[in-house]
């Protein structure tokens, strides 16, 4: 790359960069591992509900 500090660190307004990117991964492994099966149902549950009150809110807006 012909900036090794900015492929590494990114641009803190865009949150890239290899460091960040790494740490991302690392959350996810760490919430795969943690989160027992039944948890998962209520995450999703959660997410779906979040998903569909966005979008009302977006189609009024």
């Amino acid at each position: 790359s012909p900036f090794p500090h900015f492929s590494l660190w990114g641009n803190p307004y865009r949150s890239g960069g290899f460091v960040n990117f790494s740490f991302y991964i690392i959350f996810a492994v760490i919430t795969f591992l943690i989160v027992r099966q039944k948890d998962w149902q209520k995450i999703w549950d959660f997410t779906i509900i979040v998903g569909i009150l966005i979008s009302i809110i977006t189609i009024f807006q």
